[in-house]
């Protein structure tokens, strides 16, 4: 075993949690813009339990922080990525 492997194996951890916080969050945001387009907008439908028993209006505030959570996490991530990107759009054929 070499020096570098504790690092290598940081870095597909850092790899994979970056990854995972990205699938995670636009998930989350797509699931709860949908939960929102079709959340009832007031308390006359007592009868169904929706899901959480939330509203339209909490559901949109949910999803207001599920978008600028997901948009902190791509910001980071792009800019951690910035040199690879750079990289690539350095390349003539981006299939190299």
């Amino acid at each position: 075993m070499n020096s570098d492997d504790p690092n290598h194996r940081l870095e597909i951890y850092f790899h994979l949690v970056d990854v995972l916080a990205l699938i995670t969050g636009w998930s989350l945001t797509l699931i709860t813009g949908v939960l929102l387009w079709f959340a009832p907008t007031d308390k006359c439908v007592s009868i169904v339990v929706w899901l959480f028993s939330l509203l339209q209006h909490e559901w949109g505030k949910l999803h207001l922080l599920m978008g600028v959570i997901t948009l902190c996490i791509t910001v980071v991530h792009l800019i951690i990525y910035q040199r690879i990107l750079g990289k690539l759009n350095n390349r003539q054929n981006l299939w190299e």
